[in-house]
C-alpha cells in the first residue's frame, strides 16, 4: 500500500515539473496564449487603407498609397500593393490593372494572364470579356482568346459555359437584334431584344415583336436550354433568371414564381409597377412586395415571415440587410434581428463577413454574422494631388476601375458622384474629365433617378467605366444606336451601353440633363 502511494507521489511531481516546463500552469503566460488566439481570430482592428472593396473568395482589395492590393481575414497584405485599379477575385481569378493595361492574376499574385488589354471583366462560367484597342473579345483562364477582338465593336456578355450574347449586327443580322453565339461563332438563337445569363441550365430571352411599333420593348420572354431549344415559351412580360429551381415572372401585371416546367409556385397575383421590382431567389427565400408590406417565401413558395416594406434587402450568405430611423442592421432566414441596427452604411455579407460603417464611410468594420468585428479600421487621405477622400461629398478617385469594382456604390447607401480630374479614363475619347460625350453634349458623372429609384435604387455613372443599377454592377462602352420605332427607318444616336445581367443602353436628351433608356424608362441626373 506504501508503495503504491509513493508511486502516485512522483506522478504527480513529475506531472507538475511538466506543467511548469511547458507552461501550461502559468497563469501570465496562458493569459498572453488566450489573447495571442483571440488576436489571431479577430486580426487587425487598427487598419489604416485608402480604400477597400469587399471579401471575395477570402480576399479584399485594399488602396495603400495610390495602388491596390489583396488582404486576407487577418489584415495581412497577401498581395502587394502594386495595382492601378483591382476588382474582386471570381474563379479564382481577379483582373488588375499595371502600367495603363488590364491582365489576370491569381490568389497567389501570380500573373497568369498579362497585361495587355483596354479592359477587363471578372471570370464567368470560365470565360472573361475583354477589350483591346476598340475591340471586345474572350479570353478562358489560360488567357487564350476564345472570341479574338477583331470584330465585335459592342460589349459582349458570357451566357454560360461556351455561349456569348453579341450584337446582332456582326452576325450579319440587320434588324438591331442580338444574338447567342458559342465558342466557334455558330449562331445558336438569334434575332432576340434581350436576353440574360445561363442559371439552372436555363436562359431567359426577349422575343422582337416584329409587328410591333416598337418591337425591341414591347416583346414577350421566354426560356431557353443552351442548344437554343424553347422550354417555356414567350408568355411572360418580364423574367428572372432561375435560381434554386424557381424564377420570378411577371405576366398580365402581376408577378409571380414558376419552376422549371413553366408550374407557377407562387401565384401570379401580386402587382408589378413602379412601385416593385421583380426579385431574384437568393439563399433559398425571396422577397414580394404587397401593397403595405414585404412578404419573404421559401423555394416551396411558403411564408416565411412578413415585415414593413422598403426596409429588407435581398439575402446574401444567409443574412438580410434591414433599415430603421437611418440605420442599418441585419436579420436571418427567419426574420430574426440578430444584428441591431447601429450602422450609418452596411453592405451584403459575402464570404460570411459583411462591410460597414458607423459615419460617412470613414470608420470601417467586417463584422461576421454575430456583429463581432473581425477587421476594423479607417479610411485615410493619401497626401498626394491624386488622394481619394472617401469622406467628402465630392470624392475623386483618379484611378481607372474594372467591371465590379465600384467601392461604395450601393442600393441603400450614400453614393457620391465621381468627378474624376483624369483625361479620357479606361482609354475612350469620349469618356472625358467634363463628362461622357454623346453627341454635342457631356452627361456629367453621378447619381440617377428614375422609376427605378421608386424603391431606393439609383443608377450610378462614374468616370472610370463603372456602373450600378438595382444592386447590379456594370461595366459601359460608348457607341451608336438605331432608336427608330420604325424598323425601316435609322435614327442613329450617341449611347452609353451597359453590360450586365439584362444589357441596356442610355442616350441623352434635354442637353445632357435626361438619360433614356431605350425600353422607355427615364433617368434624371442628380449629380455635380
Amino acid at each position: 500500500m506504501k508503495k503504491k502511494i509513493l508511486t502516485l507521489e512522483i506522478i504527480t511531481i513529475l506531472i507538475i515539473m511538466i506543467l511548469t516546463l511547458t507552461g501550461c500552469g502559468n497563469k501570465e503566460e496562458n493569459n498572453n496564449n488566450k489573447q495571442n488566439e483571440s488576436n489571431t481570430e479577430i486580426g487587425k482592428l487598427d487598419l489604416e487603407v485608402e480604400e477597400l472593396r469587399e471579401f471575395s473568395e477570402g480576399l479584399v482589395a485594399v488602396k495603400i498609397n495610390g495602388k491596390w492590393g489583396y488582404m486576407d481575414k487577418k489584415g495581412n497584405i497577401v498581395i502587394d500593393c502594386l495595382y492601378e485599379s483591382a476588382g474582386e477575385f471570381s474563379e479564382g481569378l481577379v483582373a488588375v490593372q499595371k502600367d495603363g493595361k488590364y491582365g489576370y492574376i491569381n490568389n497567389n499574385g501570380d500573373v497568369v494572364v498579362d497585361f495587355k488589354y483596354r479592359t477587363a471583366n471578372s471570370f464567368e462560367f470560365g470565360y472573361a470579356v475583354i477589350r483591346s484597342g476598340t475591340y471586345y473579345g474572350v479570353i478562358d483562364k489560360e488567357g487564350n482568346e476564345i472570341i479574338v477582338p477583331n470584330k465585335y465593336m459592342a460589349n459582349i456578355t458570357v451566357v454560360s459555359d461556351g455561349l456569348f450574347f453579341v450584337d446582332g449586327a456582326y452576325t450579319g443580322a440587320n434588324d438591331g437584334g442580338y444574338d447567342i453565339i458559342d465558342k466557334n461563332g455558330n449562331v445558336i438563337i438569334d434575332s432576340i431584344a434581350d436576353g440574360g445569363k445561363c442559371s439552372d441550365g436555363l436562359i431567359a430571352v426577349k422575343q422582337i415583336a416584329k409587328d410591333d411599333t416598337n418591337p425591341m420593348k414591347n416583346g414577350k420572354w421566354a426560356y431557353i436550354d443552351e442548344k437554343g431549344n424553347i422550354v417555356i415559351d414567350y408568355i411572360y412580360d418580364h423574367v428572372g433568371p432561375f435560381v434554386d429551381e424557381v424564377a420570378g415572372v411577371v405576366k398580365d401585371g402581376k408577378i409571380g414564381y414558376i419552376n422549371k416546367k413553366g408550374e407557377y409556385v407562387i401565384e401570379a397575383k401580386y402587382p408589378y409597377g413602379d412601385n416593385t421590382i421583380l426579385r431574384d431567389y437568393s439563399c433559398g427565400i425571396v422577397r414580394i412586395y404587397d401593397t403595405d408590406k414585404t412578404i419573404f417565401f421559401d423555394k416551396e413558395g411558403k411564408e416565411v415571415f412578413t415585415i414593413e416594406p422598403n426596409v429588407a434587402m435581398d439575402f446574401s450568405d444567409d443574412m438580410a440587410k434591414v433599415e430603421k430611423n437611418d440605420k442599418v442592421g441585419y436579420i436571418n432566414k427567419k426574420g430574426e434581428l440578430v444584428i441591431d441596427y447601429k450602422y450609418s452604411h452596411g453592405f451584403d455579407f459575402n464570404d460570411g463577413l459583411a462591410k460597414v460603417y458607423k459615419d460617412e464611410f470613414v470608420n470601417f468594420e467586417f463584422i461576421d454574422k454575430s456583429g463581432k468585428a473581425i477587421l476594423a479600421g479607417k479610411i485615410v487621405e493619401k497626401s498626394n494631388q491624386q488622394q481619394t477622400v472617401i469622406n467628402d461629398k465630392n470624392s475623386v478617385d483618379t484611378t481607372p476601375a474594372i467591371n465590379n469594382t465600384n467601392t461604395e456604390n450601393n442600393n441603400n447607401s450614400t453614393t457620391t458622384p465621381n468627378t474624376s480630374k483624369s483625361i479620357a479614363p479606361n482609354g475612350d475619347p469620349n469618356i472625358t474629365a467634363e463628362g461622357i460625350k454623346l453627341g454635342n453634349i457631356f452627361v456629367k458623372y453621378g447619381t440617377y433617378n428614375g422609376d427605378a429609384a421608386v424603391m431606393g435604387n439609383t443608377l450610378i455613372i462614374n468616370s472610370d467605366a463603372t456602373a450600378t443599377l438595382n444592386g447590379e454592377k456594370y461595366n459601359y462602352s460608348i457607341g451608336r444606336r438605331n432608336i427608330s420605332q420604325d424598323s425601316s427607318s435609322s435614327d442613329m444616336v450617341d449611347a452609353i451601353f451597359f453590360n450586365g445581367i439584362n444589357s441596356f443602353y442610355l442616350y441623352a436628351e434635354d442637353n445632357g440633363k435626361r438619360l433614356t433608356q431605350g425600353s422607355g424608362v427615364d433617368y434624371i441626373y442628380n449629380g455635380n
